[in-house]
Parts: C-alpha cells; structure tokens; sequence
C-alpha cells in the first residue's frame, strides 16, 4: 500500500512498504539498496542540492544513532552546540574527534 502527498501535481512525499520518500514516488528504486528505508530526493536540476538539517532550538546538542536489536545507539554522529565540536562514534569509543583534529 501506498500513501502519497501530491502537491502542484507532483508528489512530495510517499509512504510505501514502511519506507519514507520525499520528492520521489518509490523510495525502493530511488535509494541506494542497503539505505532505502528514508530516501531524499533532490531537486529536479543539476543545480539543485539535497540535504537534511537538524535543528536543535536551543538544545545542547544534535546526533543521529545508528543501531540495532542489541544496542540502539552503537554508533552515532555527535554534535555539541556549547563548544562548536563533532563526533564520530562507535562502540561506545570516540573513533574521530573534530575538534581536536582540524584546531
């Protein structure tokens, strides 16, 4: 089953077989197929971009957590709004401080 927002006549988003898309109709043939749950599609031209922000209103931080049965964050991208630094981390280990590396 399929669940679409059409908009201008075009669809924006579409919800099918549990995947999320956005600008494109089928996420299962528009993502890379190990990546196709949630699939951004960018504009229509060459010029055009895709991306995805994070907006934190005021909180500390940011992150996005990768995870499975056994742990739900067991690597994540870290952001800390109150020093300005970034993470990469995986299995609980700091595997690339960018604060440290680029200052």
């Amino acid at each position: 089953m399929t669940i679409a927002l059409v908009t201008g006549g075009s669809k924006v988003l579409s919800l099918s077989n549990g995947k999320v898309g956005i600008n494109t109709t089928d996420p299962d043939t528009a993502g890379y197929s190990y990546a196709e749950d949630l699939v951004i599609l960018g504009g229509n031209s060459a010029s055009d971009g895709a991306g995805i922000t994070i907006a934190c209103n005021g909180k500390t931080y940011a992150v996005l957590a990768f995870g499975d049965a056994a742990d739900n964050n067991i690597g994540e991208i870290y952001y800390s709004h109150s020093d300005n630094s970034s993470r990469i981390q995986a299995i609980s280990a700091i595997n690339i401080d960018y604060l440290s590396f680029f200052c």
